[in-house]
């Protein structure tokens, strides 16, 4: 049986270690980025069945990365959480608007971002 596969999109070094580790461990095979422009190209090889990203990237401030990932037709119907240490409610409309599933504050926790990505999964 094929593991569930999950894109980690943040500048974030500790994220990736923490967040990575903790999903593999649980049984996702992951992969890493620390952009938009590479969540896009990684995205499009890995095709993930689910993608968690930061709102602001060094490449992609204030969303736009999750824009573009959303608006990809390959990618576009995979859910979407957001890890942000942005927590407006303004962006958060934005987000839900465009598709994201769910938005957690950073510093997000492992189990808590587990959750949230298998709520996204079931839809």
């Amino acid at each position: 049986m094929r593991r569930p596969r999950v894109l980690l999109v943040d500048a974030d070094r500790d994220q990736h270690v923490i967040v990575g580790d903790y999903f593999e461990h649980v049984g996702y095979d992951v992969d890493h980025a620390r952009s938009a422009a590479d969540g896009l190209s990684r995205a499009a090889a890995f095709l993930p069945d689910v993608i968690i990203s930061d709102w602001h990237l060094p490449d992609a401030p204030d969303g736009a990365g999750v824009r573009s990932i959303l608006a990809t037709q390959v990618l576009g119907s995979r859910p979407l959480v957001v890890c942000s240490a942005d927590v407006f409610a303004r962006r958060r409309y934005a987000g839900s608007c465009l598709g994201v599933r769910n938005w957690l504050a950073k510093p997000c926790s492992p189990i808590a971002l587990l959750h949230a990505v298998q709520t996204a999964m079931q839809g």
